[in-house]
């Protein structure tokens, strides 16, 4: 336990000034403040009658009156208690006030990506803070836009565990991408995850290049073939809000 604990010190510590930070930054909440979003409040009226419902009869509607003359319910707000992720994001509510929670995702989802990359904990720590406190994450925030800001804090990740992978680390790697490809699609934001697609694309074409130049594409293949389980992975557990949607779709 404590060899553990001398190996993985400087990591606690560094977790440990992400928290003080955020609670030195986020300070007005403490203070009963409440940031203003109005993506939010919108996303509240809407499901309202939802919630009435469930407050009163135990399970939420799978149909609602409310938006575009009638629609289903489970496109707006829907629980899917089998889908583990749920879980995470609702953890992180849980400890941390929002949107707090999010900045915190955005920082320990950095790190872990730099980290990953045998970047120097404190460079990586550096490297975290200055992705997280970019003006755009921050912007949709404060939109409201709580589901894109989620999407993107998961971005990083699913690119370390990609590249792990690619690296030689297959189990670690692919294990990595497939918990975070579920945490992605959970976060249920399409258009921030097909930004990540294109990426992944120049990146696999990257990484392709590389195996043909250096005759190991045999090695590339096997990297693929993780990958692609992973991905399957993580989209199956998001199989409920997937398929519902697809099915609607074709309505």
């Amino acid at each position: 336990m404590n060899n553990w604990f001398k190996r993985n010190g400087i990591h606690i510590a560094i977790i440990g000034f992400f928290i003080v930070l955020c609670f030195i930054y986020f300070s007005p909440l403490l203070q009963g403040k409440i940031l203003y979003q109005g993506d939010v409040l919108q996303a509240k009226a809407m499901q309202k009658e939802i919630m009435d419902f469930k407050a009163k009869d135990g399970t939420a509607p799978l149909w609602t009156n409310s938006m575009f003359g009638g629609m289903p319910a489970y496109q707006i707000w829907a629980q899917y208690p089998k889908n583990l992720t749920t879980y995470v994001v609702n953890f992180s509510k849980t400890v941390f006030p929002p949107p707090m929670h999010i900045v915190i995702l955005y920082l320990l989802s950095a790190y872990l990506f730099f980290s990953l990359l045998k970047v120097k904990p404190w460079l990586a720590a550096a490297g975290a803070i200055a992705i997280t406190f970019s003006t755009y994450n921050f912007t949709i925030i404060e939109a409201g836009h709580v589901n894109k800001a989620l999407a993107i804090a998961f971005f990083p990740p699913i690119l370390a565990g990609i590249l792990l992978v690619f690296r030689g680390r297959y189990w670690l790697g692919a294990a990595i991408t497939a918990l975070f490809i579920a945490l992605e699609i959970r976060s249920n934001h399409i258009q921030m995850t097909y930004y990540l697609v294109l990426v992944l694309i120049l990146l696999g074409i990257i990484e392709f290049y590389h195996a043909v130049k250096s005759k190991t594409t045999g090695l590339f293949f096997k990297s693929a073939a993780f990958i692609a389980v992973a991905v399957v992975l993580g989209a199956a557990v998001n199989a409920g809000t997937l398929w519902t949607t697809y099915e609607y779709g074709q309505e």
